[in-house]
């Protein structure tokens, strides 16, 4: 029976159980010359987000969830939304949203019905109030946002997670290059990378919370673990790499 294509959720456990990194890798088609040897670019680069990510040893309750994801996977024919688990919230003012350097370092500030945020409660759909202020084509590198709390020296921290096409689906995961300030307004330029993958059209929401793209796991090397004796295993490392929109399209999955 062929199954039909789907996006699975990570089980986040994995990244409590060991060391995890997202990073943009740059990947274009090569040439090498005739005359030199010397290969050279023949194709605009495409940045993807690669998340690296190392399993330290478990006890066999631990690992039995995760090696079951594993299989699940069919080596890499599945996909599945990840977030970075190092950057789940803006350290930017952003949208009302801001949770110092840590992950619970929330500012204890009043919202406008009188309560408190301060214990990462509360939030339903991991958005939040901004939103494309100005269209942007394919291949753009500055978005202007809105929606923003206005007149923030930061409203919008480098390297900051921004969710952008979450309209068709959970979208895409970018990063803020430079810290943008916001203007009387609320409305900040920003720069980012990768460059827009898709066209944004002015009323789009924007995200800084858990923002996640679709990935892949590069090779089939997660279930080949050093014994580390009958109750620890694990011990192992692997690469999930993001998947093109183009896949996602022929296979009819929005990004």
């Amino acid at each position: 029976m062929i199954e039909a294509p789907v996006v699975l959720p990570w089980p986040t456990k994995t990244f409590a159980a060991g060391m995890v990194r997202a990073r943009l890798r740059d990947i274009s088609l090569r040439a090498a010359s005739p005359l030199t040897g010397y290969s050279h670019p023949t194709s605009p680069i495409d940045s993807r987000w690669v998340i690296d990510v190392s399993l330290a040893r478990m006890n066999d309750d631990q690992w039995e969830e995760i090696e079951a994801f594993f299989l699940s996977l069919r080596g890499e024919s599945k996909f599945f939304r990840v977030h970075d688990p190092r950057r789940l919230y803006p350290k930017g003012v952003a949208a009302g949203i801001h949770f110092g350097n840590k992950r619970g370092n929330a500012v204890d500030e009043a919202w406008s019905d009188g309560t408190n945020f301060d214990d990462e409660t509360g939030w339903t759909d991991a958005s939040s109030s901004a939103s494309i202020a100005s269209s942007a084509a394919m291949g753009a590198t500055h978005v202007l946002l809105s929606g923003l709390v206005p007149d923030q020296l930061i409203a919008v921290n480098k390297n900051d997670r921004i969710g952008l096409h979450v309209s068709s689906g959970r979208g895409l995961m970018y990063a803020a290059v430079k810290s943008a300030r916001s203007d009387p307004q609320g409305r900040a330029l920003v720069e980012i990378a990768p460059a827009l993958r898709m066209g944004v059209t002015a009323g789009e929401r924007a995200n800084f919370v858990y923002v996640s793209s679709v990935f892949t796991i590069q090779g089939d090397k997660a279930l080949e673990n050093t014994p580390g004796g009958t109750t620890s295993i694990g011990n192992t490392g692997f690469t999930l790499t993001e998947v093109p929109e183009a896949v996602l399209a022929a296979k009819g999955l929005p990004v």
